[in-house]
């Protein structure tokens, strides 16, 4: 008997336009498989109800009779059958608090939820992702937002032609404009703020599509301790002529040896020890702080790390006497009150920025205010939803086969799935799988 895969509406946000599979990609597993798919309507995915149906996928709202119904972000408690499968983005393994009634009624109805993002290889690398996607948008709205605020400080300069990411036809389209920007920018002088200095905390997946998008701009690269003697005085020789460091643009990429130390004075850096034993080291990134125009971020950041940036960070270099050159906070990863812990609640595209005043400690939309522009999208890739869904789709569909034609579920012994897909399972029929048993004390805290 074929079997049937669901493809979900997107529910979370009107901004969701991303699909988990293109149309060219279900015609591609029926031919190959015999899949049956079926599509719920959707008057604002990427890609039409038509495009679907000529790929011979039925439409239904109902997808109770599927066996595995795929998404991208959570699912409506409403969504979930008794036994079902479901694979999307669960956003739980940090016992996020707004998922835990999903997860809950997930495990009583004794269902099968797989996860994205725990597909991983052996080293820790995922196996199919979005944040790439998420990095790119990101660094265009980051420059995006750096164009209003320097209009708002009363510099008029080309950044003032970027447009947010969602607000180009492709990305394509937002790769050139931002490449002839670049050009426009080597002819515009005003020393007291270049060069323009961006940098990357992190360097995988979204520091490299947020590097993808400001190489564009033909960056001179530095280390951070380059970054530390780099002259800034504002003078257009000690900029332009004299620093052989210096450039209209300058990268630098922080790794965690840059960003954290041991708190022993005598011990070294380690880093598997780090990513073990977070609480012996602490953050030292504050000193970069001053010197940087943008900073991206693209860590993972759970409680037990140090913070890379704190609100009292912050308050300094932005008070009185303290050094305002930072504008504008990428902070791609978006965890709330996290890495960087003036990033108090998650955007919207079409409300994408916020000031965090240090003045008072509270938060004023747009770019006006004594404190730096906070870039909060918690759906970025969805800006570019026909690509990312497109480099996604092709991943996807490669390892959608080996999960959908497993012929027993009810225990992990009779799985044949590579390791890689076992250690996505979160629940299997209602039971929490061996590395995910410590996600009961979060839907049953009094246990």
């Amino acid at each position: 008997m074929a079997r049937t895969i669901g493809i979900i509406e997107e529910h979370k946000s009107e901004w969701e336009k991303r699909a988990p599979l293109t149309p060219d990609d279900v015609e591609l597993l029926k031919e190959l498989f015999g899949f049956d798919f079926i599509v719920q309507p959707s008057n604002h995915r990427i890609f039409t109800d038509d495009e679907y149906l000529r790929a011979g996928a039925r439409l239904d709202d109902d997808l109770s009779s599927c066996d595995i119904v795929i998404g991208i972000k959570e699912f409506p408690i409403e969504t979930f059958r008794r036994n079902g499968t479901y694979l999307f983005f669960s956003h739980t393994i940090k016992g996020q608090e707004y998922n835990m009634g999903m997860l809950k009624r997930l495990r009583d109805l004794g269902c099968t939820l797989i996860d994205y993002e725990m597909m991983k290889d052996d080293n820790g690398r995922r196996l199919i992702f979005f944040g790439n996607y998420a990095g790119l948008a990101g660094m265009v709205d980051s420059l995006w937002a750096l164009g209003r605020r320097l209009a708002n400080e009363g510099y008029e300069t080309p950044l003032g032609k970027i447009k947010q990411a969602w607000q180009y036809t492709t990305l394509s389209e937002a790769k050139a404009e931002i490449t002839n920007m670049g050009v426009e920018m080597k002819e515009w002088s005003e020393p007291g703020l270049m060069p323009l200095i961006c940098g990357f905390a992190g360097y995988g997946n979204v520091s490299g599509g947020a590097q993808e998008i400001f190489d564009l701009l033909d960056p001179v690269v530095i280390t951070p301790g380059q970054l530390m003697e780099l002259d800034l005085t504002p003078s257009v020789e000690a900029n332009n002529e004299v620093n052989p460091l210096s450039g209209r643009f300058i990268k630098v990429i922080f790794k965690e040896k840059d960003m954290v130390e041991p708190r022993d004075p005598e011990a070294p850096f380690d880093l598997n020890d780090y990513y073990t034993n977070p609480n012996r080291y602490r953050s030292i990134f504050s000193k970069f702080i001053p010197r940087l125009t943008i900073l991206m971020n693209g860590i993972y950041w759970d409680e037990r790390y140090p913070r890379l940036l704190k609100k009292d960070d912050v308050k300094t270099f932005f008070g009185e006497s303290g050094d305002n050159r930072l504008k504008v906070i990428g902070d791609i990863s978006c965890d709330v009150n996290g890495a960087i812990e003036c990033n108090e609640y998650c955007t919207q595209p079409d409300s994408s920025v916020y000031v965090f005043d240090v003045d008072d400690g509270t938060t004023k939309e747009g770019v006006r205010g004594n404190g730096p522009v906070i870039l909060a999208v918690d759906n970025l890739p969805a800006e570019f939803s026909r690509e990312s869904s497109g480099f996604f789709s092709n991943i996807l569909k490669d390892i959608l086969p080996e999960i959908v034609l497993q012929e027993k579920w009810d225990k992990m012994e009779y799985l044949s799935l590579r390791k890689e897909l076992e250690r996505s399972i979160i629940l299997l029929k209602g039971r929490f799988t061996t590395d995910f048993e410590y996600m009961k004390d979060y839907i049953d805290p009094s246990n």
